[in-house]
């Protein structure tokens, strides 16, 4: 058992960008349906606990009000498109230049472990490949955030009208369930 684990580090250690690879989707399979249906969760969360199929559409329910709320108060209001946009570009920003930082500091850890040939460069370098790909990711899902959000800005009527449906639908859903309160 000892062997194995020693050899899977040995490996590891000497192929650092596999490493990053294999944590990078592993981090992204854990982290990507949070930040996606961070909505959902939120309102799902927000929620008092009742029978599950009913906390489920009352949380789809509260998460469709609250895009077309987001998603009309960005069509109305250009202080609020802005600070949206903005928001979510920062953020952008933030994660590429977190990257870019990254780079730096794996090139100057591999510089600097070659020169003291003490063997650094290989275990230190792992840190900064790790931070690099998960900065990459976060920057990755700004990114997408961003163009689905202007998908939505452009496409106003035809978003807002498929989530007056989705609500009119999730609400009937409710109402055949014999539920009286509504989130």
């Amino acid at each position: 058992m000892f062997d194995i684990l020693a050899n899977a580090h040995a490996w590891l250690v000497t192929h650092p960008i596999a490493l990053t690879l294999i944590g990078g989707l592993v981090v992204g399979l854990f982290l990507s349906p949070i930040s996606i249906w961070s909505t959902e969760i939120k309102s799902f969360i927000s929620i008092p606990p009742q029978r599950l199929n009913v906390w489920a559409l009352k949380a789809r329910l509260a998460g469709s009000e609250l895009k077309s709320y987001h998603l009309k108060r960005r069509h109305q209001n250009l202080r609020y498109f802005l600070l949206f946009y903005l928001r979510h570009l920062l953020q952008l920003f933030y994660s590429l230049s977190t990257s870019i930082w990254c780079v730096g500091a794996f090139v100057l850890m591999s510089s600097t472990g070659r020169h003291m040939n003490a063997g650094l460069d290989k275990r230190m370098s792992l840190f900064a490949l790790f931070g690099m790909a998960m900065a990459l990711y976060w920057g990755a899902i700004s990114a997408l955030r961003i163009i689905n959000a202007m998908h939505a800005d452009l496409t106003f009527a035809k978003q807002s009208d498929k989530l007056v449906l989705r609500i009119a639908r999730l609400r009937r859903k409710i109402e055949s369930k014999s539920i009286s309160s509504l989130p």
